[in-house]
């Protein structure tokens, strides 16, 4: 197993390295979510090796999330961090400037990998991925946050990263309140 994730690494980065190559690093974000999209990654050498298809696996599945991770690893050696260091991360997320030092670390780190899985993929229905990838990444796989109902205050920090780092606007749903006959 241990071999079919070293020649996986191998793999994934020869294709970045060609997309780099052949178009350089200048290019926008959509430009590279064409290119990289991290949900329909093909995986081919894991397939190959596993007899497993990738691709038809469940989007939160533990093994199409390791590969994914690997992937945005991967990227980060061509695309640099979006903040770098805390003081310009905190010009833009001045709400976070209150909080504790270690958090302040997290929510920092949780910033530039959000940013970075956005070359990657739209945020568009994705915000559980993008949080479950991303969280992963900074934190570990034994951390959940809970998206829905009852979220807590670091909940709700890494969502607000998440709206901000994707530009779109965070959507209420609205209460129906219609009287059925």
């Amino acid at each position: 197993m241990k071999s079919i994730y070293i020649s996986s690494f191998l793999y994934l980065k020869k294709y970045i390295d060609r997309i780099f190559f052949l178009f350089g690093s200048e290019c926008s974000k959509e430009f590279y979510i064409e290119k990289f999209k991290i949900n329909k990654m093909p995986f081919l050498h894991v397939q190959l090796e596993l007899r497993l298809n990738i691709m038809e696996l469940d989007k939160y599945d533990e093994r199409k999330m390791i590969f994914q991770a690997i992937f945005l690893m991967l990227l980060r050696l061509k695309i640099s961090c979006k903040y770098k260091n805390i003081f310009e991360f905190l010009k833009i997320y001045e709400e976070f400037r209150e909080i504790r030092n270690e958090e302040q670390q997290k929510l920092f780190n949780y910033a530039n990998w959000m940013d970075l899985l956005f070359y990657t993929m739209n945020a568009n229905l994705n915000k559980g991925l993008a949080l479950d990838i991303i969280t992963r990444l900074c934190e570990g796989r034994d951390i959940k946050y809970n998206t829905g109902s009852g979220q807590t205050k670091p909940t709700k920090d890494r969502i607000l990263i998440f709206y901000r780092e994707s530009n779109t606007i965070q959507r209420t749903k609205v209460k129906d309140n219609k009287i059925k006959i």
